[in-house]
């Protein structure tokens, strides 16, 4: 994402009026994790968790309101971990199970039980969406205020993302993206993408090597940089909250655009990542050498300090 920091307007108020949260404490929204596999790293408004290498166990650090951080299972190994504004969840390793912790605000933490095994999972602010293994189609739990949570019936995706107040995922066969939630950054160009991302009120696709994106544009973040990015090719897009990321297929190496006043576009130089994931004002990324995580952007939370010899599964 192109990062910048956005005013607490009308937006904002939204969100505390969902939340029940006051100015002081809504610094920040959630993040975005999505593709078609499990991931050991998550960002979510102002915490991050990650799945520490060998035990994959769900470490958390950042703001902790609603227990995402202090409440995290101890006893079970996770395949997949996610996290949004007040809660984390994961997959168990064992039965591809959901679990979740935190708050409870919009039912986020009434996920399916033991008999709906899920491929992977993506959590937007204060809801929930995952790929079921049963038949590749998306089931969603949470709040549902924009009709988010209302995945289209009979369709089999490979890609899920969930925003804001949206959510997309790339179709099996043809790789089109379909959305459904808040428009204008509900609304996919046409075409065949094998990667997708859902922020606040934008998304960015992949297709074929071309990051291309749409909703809002304010900040410059469904804006891609052309003359930076020039003829290489992006194995994969991210959206935040005014922000956006890719990585370059050739090296890892990330770049960002849109609001960067707090830093959240301002990647290691040279370090090559597996993937990134983004809250509003910060991006973490998973290095493919070693699980190294790093951090940048806003600090607010201490949401960017990374635990001393952190390791996440790579």
């Amino acid at each position: 994402m192109v990062c910048l920091r956005f005013p607490l307007v009308a937006t904002s108020s939204l969100l505390l009026l969902q939340a029940g949260l006051t100015p002081l404490v809504v610094a920040e929204k959630a993040a975005l994790l999505h593709d078609g596999e499990g991931h050991s790293l998550a960002a979510g408004t102002s915490h991050v968790c990650s799945l520490t290498t060998g035990e994959r166990a769900p470490v958390c650090w950042g703001w902790d309101a609603g227990g995402q951080v202090s409440d995290v299972p101890t006893t079970r190994r996770f395949r997949d971990v996610v996290a949004g504004t007040r809660h984390g969840c994961g997959l168990h390793e064992n039965d591809s199970t959901v679990e979740c912790w935190g708050g409870d605000i919009h039912g986020e933490q009434k996920y399916p039980g033991k008999d709906l095994p899920f491929v992977t999972l993506s959590s937007g602010y204060w809801h929930i969406c995952g790929i079921k293994q049963v038949d590749r189609t998306v089931f969603c739990w949470g709040s549902n205020l924009h009709g988010q949570s209302k995945a289209p019936e009979g369709v089999k995706f490979s890609v899920i993302s969930t925003g804001a107040s949206h959510s997309c995922g790339v179709r099996e066969g043809d790789g089109s993206v379909l959305c459904w939630g808040k428009e204008p950054q509900a609304a996919p160009p046409a075409g065949s993408f094998t990667d997708v991302s859902s922020g606040e009120y934008h998304s960015c696709g992949i297709e074929d090597g071309v990051v291309k994106c749409w909703g809002l544009d304010h900040y410059g973040q469904s804006t891609p940089p052309k003359d930076k990015i020039g003829k290489r090719r992006l194995k994969s897009a991210l959206a935040g909250g005014d922000h956006s990321c890719a990585l370059f297929e050739d090296d890892g190496t990330a770049i960002c655009w849109g609001l960067a006043k707090d830093g959240q576009c301002s990647p290691p130089l040279g370090v090559s990542y597996k993937y990134l994931v983004a809250g509003v004002y910060y991006t973490c990324g998973l290095q493919t050498t070693d699980g190294t995580v790093d951090c940048w952007g806003r600090n607010f939370e201490k949401q960017i300090n990374v635990p001393d010899n952190h390791r996440a599964e790579l």
